[in-house]
């Protein structure tokens, strides 16, 4: 059974307020967990979680609304973000729609691997490209570090997000 329209308005309204809150938590000093000069890419882990097994076009824009957010506090990379996150949500949406089923394992594959993929490819567009002084080193002190980080927290997320999801899609069951 299909969502009605409303409970699908309040499903994504309550995955934005979430991602909004990844969003506070990762880009506020202070809010979140800092391991020596690592920091969490949070929005990346719960954007993925709360958009695997949604149709294409609200994962992509649900990714649209994740990239934005972290553009809003991003100083270099205008719109860099919001095209990554798109681009990334609306393929995992297509492959897990259409070819995996959704189980724990599925989601680590695709959860445990983007902050690495970001990190390496923010690195490479706005470090090593631009020639900034010491930038390759940035990829082995902050960038590496940041998506192991964020990698070991993406289960974590996977468990605390898990209950969120069922509860807004069982309304179809009801």
């Amino acid at each position: 059974m299909e969502l009605t329209t409303h409970q699908k308005t309040v499903k994504y309204t309550v995955y934005c307020l979430v991602i909004a809150v990844a969003g506070l938590l990762q880009n506020t000093p202070g809010l979140f967990w800092q391991i020596g000069s690592a920091r969490c890419f949070l929005l990346l882990p719960v954007t993925l979680l709360l958009v695997m097994g949604e149709r294409e076009l609200p994962a992509a824009l649900l990714g649209l609304f994740a990239g934005c957010v972290w553009d809003l506090h991003a100083a270099k990379s205008a719109g860099f973000n919001a095209l990554f996150f798109m681009l990334l949500c609306f393929g995992v949406s297509a492959v897990m729609e259409r070819y995996i089923r959704s189980t724990f394992v599925t989601h680590m594959l695709f959860a445990l691997p983007a902050p690495f993929l970001y990190g390496l490819l923010y690195w490479l567009c706005f470090i090593l490209i631009k020639g900034v002084d010491g930038g390759t080193n940035t990829l082995f002190t902050f960038y590496l570090p940041c998506a192991l980080y964020t990698a070991v927290v993406a289960p974590i997320l996977w468990f605390l997000l898990r209950p969120l999801r069922q509860r807004l899609n069982r309304k179809a069951l009801q």
